[in-house]
């Protein structure tokens, strides 16, 4: 019997297309081409162009260090040439070859960041703006970002040619230069690395390298840069990927209404904290004040009986001995008041309306040096503030207890929108207390004095001290 060969070529073909990789298409492109941006560096000698991602809708960027190196001018181009915005350099690590830039005013869509869920062979898309796409037929620069697709190489540990190490993504989606700095997607569209020009790969040769993205993520989280984070698992297959999304965005509204509900519990911390600090200056002040007085009504009643026993010892000619009682009274009487008065370190008056110096010691910062202090004033039109440097806090932070709006970065928050998330940070030493400015985006003023980033000044009682638009007296805690 003779057997066709046409059922058994069929199942062949068909077992071959069942066993070929099944790509899903990227979710969510039209969201990502609002998150991916062209950057664009003037130098001296020529311009250069690079790709960013998108991290928070405070318009921060994320890109390479080798993107922005050497700029004289700094720009992006988002999506379709709807938007020009000059940029500002935040952060620069030429070791990992990563940067991040921030615009003002951008309308864009901010792209989460999966920093662990990445293995060999998972699917990912390179995002970004080549040069080559200028040549393109039409005659005019790209305004629409590239995709390209490939796949995982390997992951493993690295250098860009420095002693630096870093996790190091290897993959065969093409790149080209102008990619530099683009975010490597995977399916869901999240961010899993930094397409990186550092290792100067050839198109055509199927390997190209990104920075991973814990270590975008590590930069972000050590100076408290907002980004979304989602590691949960993608879900591919065939459709538009609905369901996807809206686990996407589910998780993301989850993410920032537990965030919101920390931050309310921490902001009522904060706010029974102050009221209690408040009444127990209140408190202390009417201790005070009742001593005063007190003091003042027994002094004038031992006086008065004091000036009848002169004047009749006067009268009598007796001066001796009147002279002799005022001694043995008024004496004695003057050193109680002295000795018994609640402790308060003298203040004087600053000379010099600017900050000084941190070598330069005071005998008023010497007595401010061995307690605290209190930051003391208004934000806005009527809400107070009261911000309370304690020996207790300072000893409990070697390194300094600082001020800000984020409340799980800083020792004391300020919620200021003028303030920034790690703004100034205050230390005690031998000569008293000083304040540094911690690269705060409106800046620290002592006196009017602006205080340059990362280095100390001296902060005396009785100054005015600006944290951007806040004004604050310092005086004795």
């Amino acid at each position: 019997m003779q057997l066709s060969l046409k059922p058994i070529l069929l199942f062949t073909a068909l077992l071959g297309l069942l066993l070929q990789p099944a790509y899903a298409a990227l979710k969510g492109v039209d969201k990502l081409e609002r998150g991916v941006v062209r950057i664009v560096n003037i130098m001296v000698d020529g311009t250069s162009t690079g790709t960013g991602s998108l991290l928070n809708k405070d318009g921060y960027i994320a890109t390479n260090h080798h993107v922005i190196e050497d700029y004289q001018e700094l720009f992006i181009i988002t999506h379709n040439d709807e938007q020009r915005i000059e940029a500002e350099v935040i952060i620069d690590s030429p070791a990992l070859d990563l940067a991040i830039i921030r615009v003002r005013g951008i309308n864009g869509h901010p792209i989460a960041i999966n920093d662990s869920r990445l293995n060999k062979t998972d699917q990912v898309y390179a995002f970004g703006y080549p040069g080559i796409s200028d040549q393109a037929p039409g005659g005019s620069h790209a305004i629409q970002a590239t995709a390209t697709e490939g796949t995982v190489s390997r992951i493993y540990t690295g250098s860009w040619g420095g002693s630096r190490s870093l996790k190091i993504v290897q993959h065969d989606a093409a790149v080209n230069p102008g990619n530099s700095g683009g975010p490597l997607l995977d399916a869901c569209g999240r961010i899993v690395g930094t397409n990186t020009m550092a290792i100067k790969a050839q198109a055509g040769h199927g390997a190209f390298w990104a920075s991973h993205a814990s270590e975008l993520t590590a930069i972000l989280k050590d100076r408290g840069i907002d980004y979304i984070r989602d590691n949960s698992e993608c879900v591919t297959g065939s459709g538009d990927g609905t369901d996807a999304q809206a686990r996407k965005d589910a998780l993301t509204a989850k993410s920032a209404a537990e965030l919101a509900e920390q931050r309310a519990r921490e902001a009522e911390l904060k706010a029974a904290e102050l009221r209690q600090q408040m009444d127990e200056q209140l408190g202390e002040r009417d201790k005070q004040l009742n001593w005063l007085i007190d003091n003042v009504l027994l002094a004038g009643s031992i006086m008065a009986g004091l000036l009848v026993i002169t004047l009749l010892l006067a009268v009598k000619g007796n001066r001796q001995k009147a002279a002799q009682v005022v001694h043995q009274v008024v004496e004695p009487l003057s050193q109680r008041f002295r000795g018994s008065a609640p402790a308060r370190p003298p203040v004087t008056p600053a000379s010099n309306p600017g900050p000084a110096p941190v070598h330069a010691p005071s005998p008023q910062l010497a007595a401010a040096g061995a307690g605290g202090i209190v930051l003391s004033g208004f934000k806005g039109q009527s809400d107070s503030v009261c911000l309370q440097v304690t020996a207790a806090l300072l000893s409990a932070n070697p390194k300094g207890c600082s001020i800000g709006r984020h409340p799980q970065l800083v020792d004391l928050m300020l919620d200021d929108n003028s303030v920034s998330r790690r703004h100034a940070r205050i230390k005690r030493d031998a000569n008293g207390f000083t304040i540094e400015d911690l690269n705060s985006t409106n800046g620290t003023r002592v006196n009017g004095v602006v205080v340059q980033p990362f280095k100390p000044v001296a902060l005396p009682l009785d100054a005015q001290l600006q944290l951007g638009d806040v004004k604050l007296l310092v005086s004795q805690g």
